[in-house]
């Protein structure tokens, strides 16, 4: 299964980088608030704390990943991570993106007998320790 996450996670990647859009790395989509809440799969989460270790102690609101204004858990981070970018502009273009990437991995959990789980990721976190 963590391989077919990887795979879904560098299509996704190539995808975003053919529209040419770039991280500026401000950190913004590490803070998560009424405008912003990063959702994540059952798999995701797995992959996530599987290659990025647990979650670090974090003051509410604020990604467990994010070391200053970095992600710890990059290579690793959540479609959500993945797709979220500050320009509105992109928006659009970016959700399709990551809408296809979800569709791909519940299939994953369907043909895996894995229960399909679609929730906060801070929750999701909170829930697994």
């Amino acid at each position: 299964m963590e391989d077919e996450v990887h795979r879904i996670y560098g299509r996704v990647d190539e995808a975003i980088a053919q529209t040419g859009v770039e991280c500026s790395a401000c950190g913004k989509c590490c803070h998560f608030d009424d405008s912003f809440i990063l959702y994540a799969s059952t798999l995701e989460v797995h992959y996530l704390v599987s290659h990025a270790g647990p979650p670090s102690s974090a003051p509410p609101g604020i990604c467990p990943y994010q070391v200053g204004m970095l992600c710890r858990a990059r290579e690793s981070r959540p479609l959500g991570c993945r797709t979220y970018f500050c320009d509105p502009a992109r928006r659009e273009e970016l959700e399709e993106i990551n809408g296809e990437a979800l569709r791909s991995l519940k299939r994953v959990c369907d043909e895996e007998g894995v229960p399909w789980r679609y929730a906060p990721l801070l929750t999701a976190l909170a829930e697994r320790v």
